[in-house]
């Protein structure tokens, strides 16, 4: 994270939720991890999306970790999800906001154990710039081909 190359990168999170969550004065008494990690969030997805990152993929776990080496107690884990960040600037701008602080302490209270680690991609098919690119070359090419159909029909005629 010390030197920006400007370049976007994924954040990867490992979660591990806690069943039994401490009370925080934001959420009550007995309220489940999820509402923890809801309250968080509500700081976290406008400072994202102000800064073109966004969430990319959230999913349960569906087994325990099935190839691990050299860390202990990484066997289970019920979530992932990626992030996707415009830049190591963006995301040092909203960990360093004051409201990133007084909410972080709810993701932690919510997990029991956590992972999070930035990867720069080096092939993501799934960049919302390729996406759109792809979806505006098919858009193009239906409207062509049904254009150049009808010239091909009336010249036939």
């Amino acid at each position: 994270m010390r030197t920006d190359t400007g370049n976007d990168f994924i954040m990867v999170n490992l979660l591990d939720m806690n069943e039994s969550p401490p009370d925080l004065p934001a959420t009550g008494p007995g309220a489940d991890p999820m509402q923890l990690i809801n309250h968080y969030m509500e700081h976290m997805y406008p400072a994202q999306f102000k800064r073109a990152s966004h969430p990319i993929f959230f999913g349960r776990a569906v087994a325990d970790a099935m190839d691990i080496s050299g860390v202990e107690g990484a066997n289970h884990w019920d979530q992932g999800a990626l992030f996707r960040y415009r830049s190591r600037r963006d995301i040092i701008a909203i960990a360093t906001n004051p409201a990133f602080n007084e909410r972080h302490d709810y993701k932690m209270a919510a997990l029991t154990k956590t992972i999070a680690f930035p990867v720069e991609p080096v092939l993501n098919p799934g960049d919302a710039r390729i996406v759109f690119g792809l979806l505006l070359f098919s858009i193009f090419s239906l409207l062509d081909m049904l254009l150049f159909r009808r010239r091909l029909s009336a010249e036939a005629t």
